[in-house]
């Protein structure tokens, strides 16, 4: 079951290997970060292995704004996860 956020698959993430850090990428990532304040959210991303697309991620893209949205959902993601 998808959420009904707008977050329908994350392929448009896997783009930054091809297009590199664009103002479009910023504003889903951030999207992104304020929709992972709901468990509903969190748990489609889990569903969609988002921890390993992310630890991929991490490792082609040095801009330090990708870098920095990815500990922000990391952090929403694992403070859900442990409560």
């Amino acid at each position: 079951m998808q959420p009904e956020h707008g977050i329908h698959n994350n392929s448009d993430i896997f783009q930054v290997d091809e297009n590199g850090w664009t103002e479009e990428l910023e504003n889903q990532l951030c999207t992104l970060w304020d929709l992972s304040t709901e468990g509903e959210v969190v748990s489609y991303l889990l569903s969609q292995n988002f921890l390993q697309i992310a630890k991929y991620l991490l490792t082609i893209c040095d801009e330090p704004r990708f870098i920095v949205r990815f500990i922000y959902l990391y952090h929403n993601i694992f403070d859900l996860i442990l409560l």
